[in-house]
């Protein structure tokens, strides 16, 4: 319900993990128009190519509303997947980027009576890729895309930042989540307190206390605000200090054990 907590960096940290920490292959799903998680991993001309070529997420949509019927340009699942784009040895990790133009084909799922299935129906195809994990990263809005990401998923993960703005933001959202739990079944697999100052003020710290306790058990793991994370989407490949990484190693970590328990 709120951007800035870090929902990208989660996303593509906790789907790197899983494959180069956990061999694991898996398919990462960007599902917000502003691409940051596709820019983070793909340098813009290579991404500039796969948009202008129609090979986005925005493009499947496009596809599965009928909006191409031209049999020769037809766009399949598989046409849309970028192979393992961080070459990584021991699992994978495919990307689908998004675009830009995923606002205007958003309109597609308002018109859709059941929106929250669109998405998984378009997605079927992906079963017989056997991937062991699909992440998909979301936009901060409640809208339509992210209801279709939830019909989409088996679980799901609330970044929260420790401030004020924050709380009231996922007030809002389990709000949301309440009014359309008869629609989907999605699991909530945990909490990330993330962004946390590493110079605190007491109101922050006493936000951090008040999460921790109110959550409990259901605290994946804390993060700090660190500087090789603000600057990890201009680099365009995995983080290399394994400090760094380890936050996200217990996520995938995490997510293993509640998943394949």
């Amino acid at each position: 319900m709120k951007g800035g907590v870090g929902k990208t960096t989660i996303a593509v940290g906790l789907a790197y993990e899983l494959s180069s920490s956990f061999n694991k292959d898996v398919l990462l799903i960007d599902m917000d128009p502003q691409t940051n998680a596709t820019l983070l991993i793909m340098k813009e001309e290579n991404y500039r190519e796969k948009d202008r070529s129609n090979k986005t997420i925005a493009d499947l949509f496009r596809e599965s509303s009928g909006g191409l019927i031209d049999e020769q340009n037809k766009i399949r699942l598989s046409d849309i997947i970028t192979l393992n784009p961080w070459k990584i040895e021991n699992g994978k990790m495919d990307l689908i980027p998004s675009s830009i133009r995923l606002f205007e084909e958003k309109r597609i799922l308002v018109a859709k009576p059941y929106s929250e299935s669109y998405l998984k129906k378009t997605l079927e195809p992906i079963q017989s890729l056997s991937y062991d994990y699909c992440i998909i990263d979301s936009p901060p809005d409640f809208d339509e895309l992210v209801i279709a990401a939830l019909g989409a998923s088996d679980y799901y993960i609330v970044p929260i930042r420790p401030d004020y703005m924050s709380q009231q933001g996922l007030i809002i959202l389990e709000k949301k989540l309440e009014e359309i739990k008869e629609h989907i079944n999605c699991q909530l697999l945990g909490y990330v307190i993330n962004l946390i100052p590493t110079t605190r003020s007491s109101f922050h710290k006493n936000i951090t206390k008040e999460l921790e306790i109110e959550y409990k058990e259901n605290i994946l793991t804390k993060i700090k605000e660190i500087q090789a994370y603000s600057k990890w989407p201009s680099t365009h490949k995995p983080l290399d200090n394994k400090d760094d990484r380890s936050p996200f190693v217990e996520i995938a970590r995490r997510v293993i054990k509640e998943v394949e328990k």
